[in-house]
């Protein structure tokens, strides 16, 4: 099987040497293993030939039909948060199928949109719960159309009903416009600091030219190293939607909150241990520990430059 479309046939998938020279030379039997002698990378000749044959079941990129793809999703984010066990099964000779990774993604963001939603439609509940509750008001619409146009439409600028009091009359019910810039007025910069910083870690790899060249990385397999580490930031910002909208919960103050801020202060060693694991195993470089701080330091120090001299700026 052609895995590489520029050579038309076998290529190494760390260099891009056409390997068909190396099967012309098979008289009998062909070789378990064999080694590019371009840049020396040791690989399995079926992974060359057949990348569908190891493509782990649990990775998005192996096609096994749509009713597989819920279980797929759920166990590439999964292994992201343990890199060993993700550039274990996944390796550079396993064909990057694009529009399986953009399907991926795809869902990874209905997903945290559905959660978002269905917090927003949570605080318009209790707004609403909590003035309707108070005698002094009467409401014209029940809850049930406020919690509906927040979760169905949460940036909506409309509001479906109004409060009557006897002495200070009648106002509309905040629209779920209005509880959006209530609520996360201040979140937007701060959530994408880490966006910036993950993909600086992938371009921090321009700061390493010698030893990318020396070890024939390819910019497509640090692409792909970069697009899956996206999903390490899955869990935090789930936790932030889930912890703004538990500040109407009856909670103990501040508890959602920190444990939001928890899984945003595991993102920064994790994101270490997933770009020295990849390194190492799935890029095959040397001083893979190295190079993991190295390109995260770089990563977290440009978008931090940037936002201090807009901040000074303004």
């Amino acid at each position: 099987m052609p895995n590489d479309p520029k050579h038309g046939g076998p290529a190494c998938p760390r260099c891009g040497y056409d390997l068909r020279g190396a099967i012309d030379t098979w008289q009998e039997a062909c070789p378990i293993e064999g080694i590019c002698t371009e840049c020396g990378l040791r690989f399995a000749w079926r992974e060359i030939l057949s990348s569908r044959f190891t493509m782990p079941h649990w990775c998005i990129e192996a096609k096994r039909g749509a009713l597989a793809v819920p279980r797929q999703v759920a166990g590439t984010a999964a292994r992201t948060w343990w890199p060993w066990a993700f550039w274990s099964g996944l390796h550079m000779t396993h064909l990057t199928r694009w529009r399986r990774l953009a399907l991926y993604y795809g869902l990874l963001l209905v997903i945290l949109y559905l959660m978002f939603a269905g917090s927003h439609a949570i605080l318009a509940w209790s707004y609403w719960h909590r003035l309707a509750s108070n005698r002094s008001y009467t409401v014209t619409t029940s809850g049930w159309p406020v919690v509906m146009q927040a979760g169905l439409t949460p940036f909506s600028n409309r509001s479906v009903g109004f409060f009557k009091a006897s002495n200070l009359g009648r106002w509309p019910y905040q629209t779920p416009l209005t509880l959006v810039k209530v609520y996360w007025r201040e979140l937007p910069p701060s959530l994408l600091l880490p966006l910036a910083m993950h993909a600086c870690c992938g371009l921090a790899f321009a700061a390493l030219p010698v030893t990318r060249r020396r070890c024939k990385v390819r910019w497509s397999h640090i692409v792909r190293v970069n697009l899956y580490g996206y999903a390490l930031l899955f869990g935090p910002f789930a936790m932030t939607i889930l912890a703004v909208g538990a500040q109407e919960a009856p909670l103990p103050s501040g508890i959602p909150m920190s444990l939001a801020i928890f899984t945003w202060i595991l993102f920064v060693p994790w994101e270490i241990c997933w770009w020295s694991v990849a390194t190492s195993t799935y890029l095959r470089m040397p001083h893979a520990w190295g190079v993991g701080i190295a390109v995260v330091m770089i990563g977290a120090l440009l978008p931090l430059t940037v936002a201090a001299r807009i901040w000074v700026a303004f």
